[in-house]
């Protein structure tokens, strides 16, 4: 196929470093775009680009490195990895696709919550980089299991196979891609 830029910055200026995405139910584009971790200045943001009209908006600012994104398929709240904060964010999600009502969905003491990913039931899997764990966390907020990973810097995680009962993580310390079969079935993306 072929490469094209859809979008190469905001207002004029480059963006950041764009760094995961999450679609909803219209197929419109959640991004984050992180800047450096900077707990006393946090600069990240996250952008929303609705296809049918082509405009891209700034929906959420003064984030300190946000990170993983995901759509939880039962509250259909976005969700973000605030890695700079050890924690993950819930924002509802208005009908034109803006962001409101900002509260901390879980916080992970420790390490770097990175990417993100649901599976049907809403359980949201949580790689946590610099702790070696993938956490599986209820759609409460109560964490239900711990899976520990073969080195310290798990990353980014996706369900995946015809039946999307194997999640797939990468783990930065050992370079390598793993997987495991789940009992519960994963979360179809848009």
């Amino acid at each position: 196929g072929e490469v094209s830029t859809l979008i190469d910055g905001y207002d004029g200026k480059s963006f950041n470093r764009p760094n995961d995405i999450a679609f909803d139910e219209k197929g419109n584009l959640y991004f984050s775009d992180p800047k450096k971790y900077k707990k006393e200045d946090p600069n990240g943001r996250i952008f929303y680009y609705n296809f049918s009209n082509k405009e891209l908006k700034l929906v959420a600012e003064g984030l300190d490195f946000p990170n993983g994104l995901g759509i939880s398929p039962t509250t259909k709240k976005l969700y973000v990895s605030e890695s700079g904060r050890s924690r993950v964010l819930e924002f509802e999600i208005t009908k034109s696709g803006d962001l409101k009502n900002k509260m901390i969905f879980i916080e992970l003491d420790g390490g770097d919550p990175d990417g993100i990913e649901f599976d049907v039931e809403g359980n949201l899997y949580v790689p946590h980089f610099g702790t070696g764990a993938v956490f599986v966390i209820s759609p409460k907020g109560k964490i239900l299991q711990e899976v520990k990973t073969p080195g310290e810097k798990p990353s980014n995680i996706e369900f995946g196979d015809e039946d999307l009962r194997t999640l797939y993580l990468t783990e930065d310390e050992t370079n390598s891609v793993y997987k495991i079969r789940t009992t519960n079935t994963g979360y179809k993306l848009r």
